[in-house]
């Protein structure tokens, strides 16, 4: 059944370039007409069939993008319309900046339908047009292109994005030195009169050692006198006893 449908929609288009010619009143309309985008962005396009009241029953859409600026991504038909799959009648050439669609509708249109979706991609800065290429064909009963001569165009610009600003590294704050319990005992605040004295390893001043050596000095003589003190009056007992 689907191979016959697209078997008879292939004959209507090839009687077409025979047909006499007739009123061309189907418009393809693209919307956005003006697209804004950064290189590297995604961005869509609506393409719909609006027949102005004369039945339409197979579209070919044919458009010419600049290949250098823009890619085709993908392509979505809206739904009620058949696909038609052939050599010449569906096409992605972003090489050359060629797209075509070709889908047949059953039992036609006759109001604004919405043809599909178009999906592109943004390569570099520039500006340009996406045009419906004059190849485009609008297929009435009659198997005569009513296509509109006047064709819709959308106009594309597109931007180099900012630079994407450097974080700006804070300086470190610094820290306050730590003081040990050692260097604490050390540095203590002297009070009024008080000498300043060194403290050795072992935790003894040197006024403590001055004053350890005049104590023995001390008790060393007070030793000496007691002895002649003592010899002294042996000395006295004995001559005495004589």
């Amino acid at each position: 059944m689907r191979k016959y449908a697209i078997a008879s929609i292939l004959s209507i288009m090839v009687a077409v370039i025979s047909a006499a010619p007739a009123l061309a009143i189907t418009n393809v309309l693209l919307s956005p007409t003006n697209v804004s985008v950064n290189s590297n962005q995604i961005f869509t396009m609506t393409v719909t069939i609006d027949p102005q009241g004369e039945s339409n029953y197979t579209n070919k859409l044919e458009l010419n993008f600049p290949s250098d600026l823009i890619e085709v991504k993908s392509f979505a038909f809206s739904s009620g319309w058949m696909p038609v799959s052939q050599p010449g009648y569906d096409l992605v050439d972003n090489g050359n900046g060629v797209f075509i669609k070709t889908g047949g509708y059953p039992g036609g249109i006759s109001a604004p339908t919405i043809f599909g979706t178009v999906t592109f991609s943004a390569k570099k800065a520039g500006t340009g047009l996406i045009k419906v290429s004059d190849n485009s064909l609008a297929l009435d009963a009659s198997s005569k292109n009513v296509l509109a001569s006047q064709l819709s165009q959308v106009s594309i610009k597109i931007s180099t994005p900012p630079p994407v600003p450097k974080p700006v590294l804070q300086p470190a704050t610094p820290s306050a030195p730590v003081e040990s319990e050692t260097s604490k005992s050390v540095e203590q605040p002297l009070e009024s009169g008080q000498t300043a004295t060194a403290v050795q390893p072992g935790g003894i001043s040197t006024s403590w050692i001055l004053l350890a050596a005049a104590m023995s000095f001390i008790a060393f003589g007070a030793g000496i006198l007691v002895g002649q003190k003592t010899k002294f009056s042996l000395g006295s007992i004995f001559k005495t006893d004589k």
